[in-house]
């Protein structure tokens, strides 16, 4: 393998020691993002509301992707794919939201969203496990069932499947110039059948779907993994 080659490659993710706790759904996990928004009306003769951004959080443990006879450290937080993603707007969800968004505005300092978003930009790109940062934005004046939160959870010891860029230096996975580093869940055996049955089928095709198959189309090497 030689620097910078796109990989995709099929494995299960390990962490070196504990695993994370993903903060809204509790899952056990090897990295996690979430943000937490709020309704906001908009000050005009519209008089509209928009979604701002009150909370912004990650973290990465220190891990690897296990491939079976070769294993990879991981370079980035990963980004996910949608199957990996989890939507609440209220609920329990939105009550422990508002509830962070209170508990920040006394303990934390205040960022602007583009440095908060910057952060997780720059994590994206690299970040050295282990690595966790929480990012107070905003307050906000709306209740429980106007919180909405997005919450993204890599899997431990679960087939998935990553695109990555090697590092020769490290041998392990960073991002891609373009794309990150991506996980999605499964194997890329199994997203390709996915994709072969939906072509087949002539439905719509799902974008994760496509991006998987295109993404193998363009990579420079394929380890399928153990499965």
């Amino acid at each position: 393998m030689r620097e910078g080659q796109s990989l995709a490659l099929s494995g299960r993710i390990r962490v070196a020691e504990a695993s994370l706790t993903s903060p809204f759904s509790g899952k056990a996990c090897a990295a996690y993002r979430y943000q937490v928004t709020a309704q906001r009306r908009n000050v005009g003769p519209d008089n509209d509301t928009r979604q701002q951004l009150c909370l912004l959080g990650f973290a990465l443990a220190e891990a690897r992707l296990d491939c079976g006879k070769r294993s990879f450290p991981i370079l980035a937080l990963p980004d996910v794919d949608t199957d990996l993603r989890e939507i609440a707007t209220g609920g329990d969800w939105g009550d422990r939201g508002l509830a962070r968004i209170r508990k920040a505005e006394e303990e934390a300092d205040t960022v602007d969203e583009p440095r908060a978003r910057g952060a997780l930009s720059d994590a994206y790109r690299f970040a050295r496990a282990p690595r966790s940062q929480d990012l107070f934005v905003a307050s906000t004046r709306s209740a429980g069932p106007e919180i909405g939160v997005v919450e993204d959870a890599v899997p431990i010891d679960e087939p998935v499947t990553v695109l990555a860029a090697y590092n020769a230096r490290t041998r392990g996975l960073g991002a891609r110039r373009l794309g990150g580093l991506k996980v999605f869940a499964g194997t890329l055996d199994e997203r390709l059948r996915a994709l072969d049955e939906e072509w087949r089928k002539g439905l719509q095709i799902a974008s994760p779907l496509v991006g998987v198959g295109l993404a193998l189309l363009t990579a420079a090497a394929w380890w399928p993994g153990p499965g």
